[in-house]
């Protein structure tokens, strides 16, 4: 019978694709979460010490929280995300110098 023979197998697959590509978008969440969370911790740890709100690395941590944001909100179009997250690290990159 072999793969023909099984009934419903086209469902199965799109099933399956659909699942992991959610379970992905998931991790991906949560990675990107996690980064987050990082540059909110340099941003709320610059506030005690009376850092000017306009300094250079609490505005490149604000600016690298938006970036994050984006990118996390264009997750639910499907895009490439090898790219999304290429082009991700490379604005912080850029931010940080």
């Amino acid at each position: 019978m072999g793969e023909r023979g099984l009934p419903g197998r086209k469902e199965i697959v799109e099933q399956h694709q659909r699942e992991e590509r959610r379970f992905r978008t998931d991790a991906l969440r949560a990675g990107l979460g996690v980064l987050t969370r990082t540059y909110r911790t340099r941003v709320t740890r610059a506030a005690p010490r009376g850092i000017d709100p306009g300094d250079l690395d609490v505005r490149a941590a604000t600016d690298a929280v938006g970036l994050i944001t984006e990118v996390a909100q264009a997750l639910p179009r499907n895009p490439n995300e090898t790219l999304l997250l290429q082009s991700l690290f490379t604005r912080l990159a850029a931010l940080a110098s």
